[in-house]
């Protein structure tokens, strides 16, 4: 596509998608390259990389998604970028008057080139949640938290075959890389596990060591990788579930590619939400991320293959209706958030969170942010210390304080 004249003016293809219905995942692909270097992590209008948008109008209804970008800065020999991504059809789209993909926001003077475009309906895997989770395929289905707070490239996979996935250039420890799950596989209930392969370096490439003891986010702080089940569109709010290594071996290697392993059962406010999420972020700015072979798994039970016996002929007289021992609680597999060292403080994310209880004194506040990032109007909430349960905040100053603000 040449002689453009402006930002939309490229290639586009009409969708035919009357068999695609809301809550389907359609995955979006393409080869691009322009005659002029792109920036593939910026939004500025003059440098910026081809994006892919998919439009429908139904009834006069227009609706734009942006749903494929440059991931990965590791093009092909011959110069062509990887579009992709993933859309989650809603009601809105269904059995539109018309759809259609085109490639927009690059520089209107350049010429644009496309290849290989496809538009295809992914299959539902409840037991298998995570698409390309060995990079086999580089970078395909994976983006970006922001396009423009950190790089992502393509490198070799652990032992030193295949390949994995680098974020750096963080500028902040919420940057990193998510994934597109289908949120339909989520049942109350249901349990998962969770196995991937990470690895962090500095600015360098050289190893770098994290503490598995330490863990709550930090913005420069020394946990390791862990795994964010983030969902949206819920019927009471956003859920941020995280989860920290629950491998029996936590040891960290700083030089080679370390094992992640967890579990989790499906709550009732997850399995409400339209939109779900893998995170992989929430590790100090200053490192890179280093990932592989991420995968979320259904955890069957299996039938025994082996009949039952017959019943016993011996009949015990006196049988004891209760347990000796009392039976212990299903354990929690929610990750908690721990007070942070004295002198330092964290942010908490949106949604519930829950917190350990703290041997020190440990107190929650709320700040009213103005644009320039001053905090002001800083009001207690809730502390806790002497390793006792948490408590709302007390005293009418501080329950004056952030009456009538919005935080």
């Amino acid at each position: 596509s040449s002689s453009r004249g402006w930002y939309d003016r490229t290639q586009a293809q009409i969708l035919n998608i009357e068999c695609v219905n809301a809550g389907d995942r359609i995955a979006f692909s393409a080869k691009i390259k322009n005659d002029v270097d792109c920036s593939i992590y910026t939004w500025d209008n003059n440098s910026r990389c081809n994006n892919l948008i998919f439009y429908t109008n139904k009834n006069n209804v227009r609706e734009y998604h942006r749903v494929g970008y440059i991931t990965a800065d590791t093009p092909d020999e011959d110069g062509w970028h990887h579009v992709h991504g993933i859309h989650v059809h809603n009601e809105k789209g269904e059995n539109p008057d018309l759809s259609r993909i085109y490639f927009a926001d690059a520089n209107p003077a350049w010429d644009v080139y496309t290849a290989d475009v496809k538009a295809y309906v992914l299959e539902q895997n409840c037991q298998a949640l995570v698409l390309n989770p060995d990079m086999e395929e580089k970078d395909l289905y994976w983006t970006f938290t922001d396009r423009d707070r950190a790089k992502v490239k393509v490198i070799t996979g652990a032992g030193g075959s295949g390949h994995a996935l680098r974020v750096y250039d963080r500028d902040h420890s919420w940057r990193g890389l998510f994934q597109v799950l289908d949120s339909r596989c989520f049942v109350a209930g249901e349990e998962y596990e969770i196995s991937a392969k990470f690895r962090l370096t500095d600015a360098s490439w050289a190893g770098v060591t994290c503490d598995p003891n330490y863990q709550y986010n930090s913005n420069e702080g020394a946990q390791c990788p862990s795994v964010v089940i983030y969902g949206k569109k819920c019927a009471n709010g956003d859920v941020y579930q995280q989860f920290w290594n629950a491998a029996s071996d936590k040891t960290w290697n700083a030089e080679g590619w370390n094992d992640y392993e967890t579990a989790f059962v499906v709550t009732e406010e997850l399995a409400a939400c339209g939109d779900v999420k893998l995170f992989i972020h929430q590790v100090n700015k200053n490192w890179n991320i280093e990932v592989d072979d991420v995968q979320i798994s259904e955890l069957v039970t299996l039938s025994p293959t082996l009949e039952p016996t017959d019943s016993p002929t011996e009949f015990v007289e006196e049988v004891s209706s209760s347990p000796t021992v009392a039976p212990t609680a299903m354990p929690t597999l929610s990750t908690t958030t721990a007070c942070p060292p004295i002198g330092e403080y964290i942010e908490l994310p949106a949604g519930p969170v829950m917190l350990e209880r703290s041997s020190t004194l440990c107190i929650i506040t709320k700040a009213d942010v103005d644009n320039s990032g001053t905090q002001t109007e800083i009001a207690p909430v809730a502390r806790s210390s002497n390793g006792g349960d948490w408590e709302k905040h007390a005293g009418e100053f501080a329950e004056a304080l952030p009456y009538g603000k919005n935080f």
